[in-house]
């Protein structure tokens, strides 16, 4: 048995059907690939972090501020009050210390990020030292961070969703 030929009309609407599926698959795939690539995400890789200092004057420090620290959440003047990621503690007489924060992406200290430090001069009293996100931190923001306080010893994974959940606002 011949197949009967198919008109040159025929073959060429194949060929653009063909052509039609093949390219609304690429279509589809370059779509939902670019929107995993353009979605924001938590990362905070194009924030620049700063470390700054609050004093708030009082202290119930005996000057062994390993014993006094706590993470919290600081509301920062230059972003309308936006919170960012905080540690608070008591200094009998003024000091510099070397501080640190491991900074993890998400919860439970595991998607690392970087390690803003410094030497940082403070002042007695209650301190409270918080890392500035510019531009700051989105409510909600899941990260994680392990805070090192001069000689003391590292604390363990604090988790931070920013303005929603823990740690609770610093006390001043």
């Amino acid at each position: 048995m011949v197949r009967p030929s198919r008109s040159t009309n025929q073959r060429q609407y194949i060929r653009g059907f063909i052509m039609k599926r093949f390219v609304r698959k690429i279509v589809t795939f370059t779509a939902v690939f670019g929107a995993f690539l353009l979605l924001p995400s938590t990362s905070q890789a194009g924030s620049t972090v700063e470390f700054l200092v609050i004093n708030t004057g009082n202290t119930s420090a005996n000057g062994d501020y390993c014993g006094t620290k706590g993470e919290c959440q600081h509301p920062d003047a230059m972003f309308a009050g936006a919170l960012q990621p905080a540690l608070e503690f008591d200094l009998a007489n003024d000091q510099t210390i070397h501080i640190q924060a491991d900074l993890f992406d998400g919860f439970d200290c595991v998607n690392y990020i970087q390690t803003p430090q410094g030497d940082i001069p403070f002042p007695a009293g209650h301190d409270i030292v918080f890392l500035r996100f510019d531009p700051p931190l989105d409510p909600g923001t899941q990260l994680s961070m392990a805070w090192t306080l001069g000689t003391c010893d590292p604390r363990p994974c604090a988790n931070y969703e920013i303005a929603t959940g823990d740690p609770a606002m610093c006390m001043e």
